[in-house]
């Protein structure tokens, strides 16, 4: 069996699409109609004013679906087909400088036309249809391709460069006789490989704001290491242990009804089935996806991945915890792929209702008012400023973050996060997890300038809203015995609930493609310089916390509880500028993990100061950088100037210095150990330097 990538798998419904397409009725998805057309196509057909109906157009889906059809039932007419659409393609679009089409050579949708013409050409080449003549016609079109996707102009710099590689890559396996072919696979795992070390964290994150993409990507990079696997093809040992944390970050995601948050652009879809059985490398996946036959339970409440800007706390695994209750939290700009402006957002669910809600996507088409609408703050869990949303440019990137979180004894849970996404306007947003009980939410905003402040709350589909009073609102679920409490522990100027207003746009959810239904949505304004919303949320439960209040000083927020919940007084440290910025460089700057190159270049009382090269402009640098060894942070300190253990200093002349303490790492006094020696050292144990570069 050849191992190669297919764009659609072989079943009844490819069969039954082949025949609608047998029909001259083209079929890409069924989110739209089958699309007639008489005798010829001008490659320039767009039906439903849809740039995503010609994406896949010009992908020629059309001949992967009869590919599947010849596959499975070895008729010749869908193989003819396929040489008919491909031949006809070719005709209208043969160079990238030569089209009709914006959508003939896009670098993705080349990617997935090369995939399937290379599926076809596994079929057709064994067929009685081969022709020498169409065979020279059909190589120089791949070589065309190969050209096209290893051109770094025509690279597009997020997951579509996934796809580019990927199909550079299967063509380099399957057609080594072209010119090019071997540079052309030092590019492909080149890139594939950069492109994963970007856009996925240290901890196992997809970057791009969207659980549905963090399927999609893992996806995509384990056919990718299954297919270099098959072909012998080497890559670095921490591709598949990052894949590991990848699945290990979907099994704590995945909420207990098998659905994905509907953070940036997510569908609702169910991921218990998202990962083929034979890729699941992770036992708490396996434990997910096997509803709990296989693998092992997640053992943890509370996980907050700092380096990527999202926390996440759930109670269904734990015996300790008597409410099941799940809330996802982010706060990252990490780029403007799949991005709503839903920084400091939350959603929550409790027992089987999601209660608080996030929009979902809606559509791609970005002129459309209801897809601005549900990439806005409003159809997320945040806060407006003056009534309009923010920017989801590339200036903003690094301008959100998750700066802060620990659990204290089991009894709560804390994440921090704050961004700047409003020109001079600085949020902070504080969640305390009281056990499975209650919710604090603290937000601080402040400014030079006085402006309006709304804090937003989305309610899902099935809960009813009453309000007992201004600032205290009962929702009920719908479907089960189940209701939340949200109050504002502060007055707020105005109060308004909103739902499925179309002028201007508020209160809209989306589950599928360009289908949306109306919710409640509850705002809290208030207007000055400054100001803050302490809201509680409280499950069932009979913990009776009435008041919360907040004490603030220069150092550390203090939040009290009436004396009645037998709880503790929180304390929470206020950061530092400097402080937020070394997280910010640890999410937002560039890192290298030094692991070999390493010399020594002193041997001293009680400590080795050794360096690696790291061949790095520190002008451009300055103090902009910190160092990390196994996830703690190493005091900086001029080189020059080092005269004890755990110092580093990144010198002028790019040399990483750093000392370790012959304690650690069980050298001897007299020893000096040889490069060998330290790269082994360094193997073990992780070294990262995190840096921005001015520019």
């Amino acid at each position: 069996m050849v191992q190669l990538f297919k764009r659609t798998l072989p079943d009844q419904s490819s069969l039954q699409f082949a025949d609608l397409i047998m029909e001259n009725k083209i079929f890409l998805f069924k989110i739209w109609d089958p699309y007639s057309f008489e005798g010829r196509l001008t490659w320039t057909e767009d039906p439903y004013k849809d740039k995503t109906w010609k994406f896949y157009l010009h992908c020629l889906r059309m001949v992967s679906f009869l590919t599947n059809a010849y596959e499975m039932t070895k008729d010749l007419g869908y193989l003819r087909k396929a040489e008919w659409f491909i031949n006809s393609w070719i005709e209208h679009n043969p160079t990238p400088e030569n089209n009709v089409s914006e959508w003939a050579w896009s670098g993705h949708g080349t990617a997935n036309r090369l995939l399937n013409l290379i599926y076809f050409w596994t079929e057709y080449k064994e067929s009685p249809l081969y022709q020498r003549d169409f065979e020279e016609k059909f190589i120089n079109l791949l070589q065309t391709h190969g050209e096209f996707l290893a051109d770094q102009k025509n690279y597009e710099d997020y997951n579509h460069g996934i796809f580019q590689d990927q199909a550079l890559l299967e063509l380099t396996v399957f057609f080594k006789q072209l010119k090019g072919s071997k540079t052309w696979r030092e590019i492909a795992i080149s890139r594939l490989l950069s492109r994963f070390n970007k856009d996925v964290s240290h901890s196992g994150v997809h970057r791009e704001h969207s659980p549905a993409y963090h399927v999609v990507v893992h996806n995509l990079f384990i056919g990718i290491k299954d297919f270099m696997d098959y072909h012998s093809i080497s890559y670095p040992a921490n591709f598949s242990n990052t894949l590991y944390l990848m699945q290990d970050y979907l099994a704590y995601l995945t909420k207990g009804n098998g659905y994905l948050p509907l953070v940036g652009d997510t569908g609702l879809s169910n991921a218990l089935n998202g990962i083929e059985k034979r890729h699941i490398l992770n036992e708490h996946w396996s434990y997910r996806s096997s509803k709990g036959k296989e693998g092992k339970k997640p053992a943890k409440s509370f996980l907050a991945y700092l380096d990527s800007g999202v926390a996440l706390f759930r109670t269904d695994f734990n015996k300790n915890f008597n409410n099941k209750l799940f809330w996802f939290f982010s706060s990252a700009f990490n780029s403007a792929i799949h991005k709503h402006a839903d920084d400091l957002s939350f959603e929550l669910q409790y027992k089987n209702t999601d209660f608080i809600v996030d929009s979902g996507k809606y559509n791609y088409k970005e002129t459309d008012p209801y897809r601005k609408y549900f990439r806005s703050v409003f159809a997320h869990n945040s806060i407006a400023v003056d009534g309009k949303t923010y920017s989801l440019s590339r200036e903003q990137i690094g301008k959100s973050l998750l700066f802060d979180s620990y659990e204290q004894k089991n009894t709560y849970f804390l994440i921090q996060g704050c961004h700047e996404l409003y020109n001079g306007v600085k949020i902070y947003r504080t969640m305390i997890q009281l056990k499975d009980q209650a919710l604090v939410i603290h937000d601080r905003v402040y400014s030079d300038n006085p402006h309006q402040y709304t804090q937003i709350f989305n309610i899902g589909n099935d809960v009813t809203v009453s309000n007992k009073d201004t600032n205290n609102y009962l929702l009920v679920s719908k479907k089960e015995d189940a209701s939340i409490s949200l109050k504002q522990m502060d007055d707020s100027s105005s109060v308004s609930m909103l739902e499925g207003q179309e002028n201007p746009i508020f209160g809209w959810q989306s589950f599928g493609f360009n289908q949306k239904h109306p919710i409640k949505t509850i705002h809290f304004s208030k207007e000055g310089h400054s100001a803050q919303f302490l809201t509680l949320i409280q499950m069932d439960s009979n913990l009776p916390i009435n008041n919360v209040e907040v004490m603030e000083d220069q150092t550390f927020l203090t939040y009290r509880f009436n004396e009645e919940t037998l709880l503790d007084e929180i304390k929470v440290r206020r950061f530092s500028e400097e402080d937020l910025n070394k997280h910010r460089i640890r999410q937002y700057g560039k890192v290298v993990r030094a692991v070999d190159s390493w010399e020594l270049f002193a041997n001293r009382n009680g400590y080795k100061l050794v360096r690696c090269n790291l061949k790095l402009n520190k002008k451009r640098i300055k103090n902009q950088y910190f160092v990390e060894l196994n996830g703690k942070l190493i005091e900086t300190r001029y080189a020059n100037d080092i005269d004890a253990p755990h110092l580093t200093d990144l010198y002028s002349n790019g040399y990483l210095y750093i000392s370790i303490s012959n304690e650690d790492s069980n050298w001897t006094a007299e020893e000096r150990p040889s490069k060998e020696q330290l790269n082994h050292y360094f193997q073990k144990n992780k070294l990262f330097l995190y840096y921005q570069e001015e520019v």
